[in-house]
C-alpha cells in the first residue's frame, strides 16, 4: 500500500538520531507537524505519516473500516524501514513518539522489536482500548462497522482487541520510556498511564495538571496549549541520551 508522509531534517552534517511520530485515531500526520519541527530543531531526523485507514482524512491507502491496530503496526514498521535506511540516520538511535492510539501502536512495535527502538515518548497512550473493546463486545455479536462520528472502525479492529493484553507485552520492552498525560484526561484516565509506568521496566510518568486528551489545538485541545509543559518532561528524558 501507499503511505503518505513527510521527513524533517535537522541542520547538521553528521549522522543524526531519528524519531518516528505516530498520530492519534481520527487524525493524520498534520497533527504531528509542530512536534516534527520541534524535534528537527533539536537535531533529530523526524518522520510523520498518515496511518492507512487511520481516519477519513488519511492520504494513505485503505478504508477506515479495514484498519486495525495491527495494520497500523505494519505501517509503522514500513516507515521504520525507510527511516532506518536514510544515509543521515544513526540506526542505533531511532526513537518512537506516539499520541493516544499512536502510542499504543508504537508500544506494540517497540515491545516486539526492542533492539530497533532506543526509547519511546508516549503522549496519553490509549492503553485502555483493549479493555474498553473487551467490555463492550466480548461474547457479543461484533458489528461490521462502528462510527462514533470521530473514529471509524470495522469488525477486525474490534475482534483483534478483545482480550488483548497490552500490559504483558509492554513488560517485555527494556528501554527507556517517557509517558506524558493530563490530569483531566477523560478519554484515557491517568490510572492506565500509572499502570503502564509501573509495567514498563524503565519508564517515567509526567502528569500535566489540568490538561485533557491532547496538548495543542491540532490534537483537539481547545482550552489551552500544554506543549511547553509536555516538552519539559521530554527534554529531561532525552537528556539521558
Amino acid at each position: 500500500m501507499n503511505i503518505y508522509g513527510s521527513l524533517y531534517f535537522p541542520d547538521r552534517d553528521d549522522s543524526a538520531p531519528a524519531i518516528i511520530l505516530s498520530h492519534s485515531a481520527g487524525l493524520n500526520a498534520d497533527s504531528m507537524v509542530s512536534y516534527a519541527e520541534r524535534f528537527a530543531s533539536m537535531g533529530f531526523v523526524s518522520a510523520i505519516f498518515d496511518f492507512c485507514g487511520g481516519s477519513p482524512s488519511s492520504r494513505s491507502d485503505l478504508e477506515p473500516e479495514d484498519m486495525t491496530i495491527f495494520t497500523e503496526e505494519a505501517d509503522l514498521a514500513a516507515v521504520y524501514d525507510v527511516v532506518s535506511g536514510l544515509e543521515m540516520v544513526d540506526e542505533s538511535n531511532i526513537f518512537l513518539f506516539g499520541s493516544s492510539q499512536g502510542g499504543l501502536v508504537s508500544s506494540i512495535f517497540a515491545s516486539q522489536n526492542p533492539t530497533l527502538v532506543r526509547g519511546m515518548i508516549l503522549f496519553y497512550p490509549a492503553f485502555n482500548i483493549p479493555e474498553m473493546i473487551t467490555s463492550m463486545y466480548a461474547g457479543q455479536e461484533i458489528p461490521d462497522i462502528i462510527d462514533s462520528g470521530f473514529v471509524v472502525a470495522g469488525h477486525d479492529y474490534i475482534e483483534t482487541m478483545i482480550d488483548f493484553d497490552i500490559y504483558s507485552l509492554i513488560a517485555e520492552y527494556p528501554n527507556p520510556v517517557q509517558i506524558v498525560a493530563g490530569s483531566a484526561d477523560f478519554i484515557v484516565p491517568t490510572s492506565y498511564q500509572e499502570r503502564a509506568a509501573a509495567t514498563f521496566p524503565d519508564a517515567q510518568l509526567g502528569i500535566i495538571e489540568g490538561a485533557t486528551h491532547g496538548f495543542n489545538i491540532e490534537n483537539y485541545c481547545f482550552f489551552g496549549n500544554y506543549d511547553d509543559e509536555a516538552f519539559a518532561f521530554v527534554d529531561d528524558f532525552l537528556a539521558r541520551f
